[in-house]
């Protein structure tokens, strides 16, 4: 009889010098006394161990941390919430290790990762009577990152652009009070955006402005104008195309040629190497949205 209620009986027949041992597994704290009670079928004995078996309670494992989650160097605090433990020791997963001792002492023992990678945290627990319980958590550890919206642009009227800067699992908040990942500006101004993963905090902004009406309609401009052996052109096509230019003398006859691809938005290309008599010419700009002519005086730089 182990005194919890539960007992174990060997049958000894035919072996009376039988010896060995038994075992027992107690599942409640507490004092207990064992009994042996003999019977050989004719008599009934027993025998009280008089040094009783005391099982002590184990060390009630738990604890949480600061973050699960964050960026190099991650910074992060364990809160220990055990008890019964005379000492407390902190394995962080990446070679190192902190030990406190004491049943009172629930220190905030605090440790910085300084490489990215998965780590496990253990909490081992060990008591006065050399009783263990383990707890664990799993935490990330980030690469740094950095919030970059782009550089300042200024857009054409009534167009609008996204902007963005995707970091995994962070928190986003931009000057308006969005939490969106995301940003559609249809307006001019100055967009901030801060992001946020555990500990980390990194913020960009953007000056977004939009030029005049007009700015962005379709248009070629050439220069200068008398011209020696080059004529330079500028302007805006929203569209993606190729750019034909014709240089005619009065007379009409073909003297120069050449194009351009484009690839829309703003433009800026030229004409070189023209080495043409000195007069007067037209020229003739041809896209798809286009056919501007005009005259121009060609000078020979002596």
């Amino acid at each position: 009889d182990f005194g919890d209620g539960n007992d174990t009986t060997i049958y000894t027949k035919g072996l009376p010098n039988r010896k060995g041992s038994i075992g027992h597994i107690y599942n409640q704290t507490g004092s207990y006394t064992i009994k042996l009670i003999y019977n050989n079928g004719y008599c009934t004995d027993s025998f009280v161990n008089p040094q009783q078996i005391y099982i002590a309670p184990a060390p009630i494992q738990g604890f949480t941390t600061s973050q699960t989650m964050s960026c190099v160097p991650f910074n992060i605090k364990a809160n220990d919430t055990s008890s019964l433990a005379a000492k407390r020791q902190y394995l962080w997963g990446d070679g190192k290790d902190t030990t406190i001792t004491g049943i009172y002492n629930q220190s905030k023992p605090t440790h910085i990762y300084s490489k990215t990678g998965e780590y496990t945290i253990k909490q081992i627990l060990t008591s006065i009577n050399g009783c263990t319980a383990i707890d664990s958590v799993n935490i990330s550890v980030r690469s740094a990152y950095k919030v970059n919206l782009g550089s300042d642009t200024t857009l054409c009227p009534n167009n609008s652009t996204i902007l963005k800067n995707i970091v995994p699992d962070a928190n986003y908040l931009w000057g308006n009070g969005s939490t969106d990942s995301t940003f559609i500006v249809t307006n001019q101004g100055l967009y901030k955006l801060t992001v946020t993963l555990g500990d980390c905090v990194a913020s960009d902004s953007i000056q977004i402005n939009y030029y005049d009406k007009g700015v962005c309609d379709d248009h070629i401009n050439f220069y200068p104008n008398p011209f020696y052996d080059k004529i330079l052109f500028s302007g805006f096509l929203n569209n993606a195309c190729n750019i034909n230019v014709f240089v005619y003398d009065m007379t009409g006859r073909l003297v120069r040629s050449g194009y351009a691809e484009h690839t829309g938005g703003f433009l800026s290309f030229k004409l070189d190497n023209l080495d043409l008599p000195a007069g007067i010419y037209l020229i003739n700009v041809i896209s798809p949205s286009l056919n501007i002519k005009d005259k121009m005086l060609g000078l020979r730089d002596w």
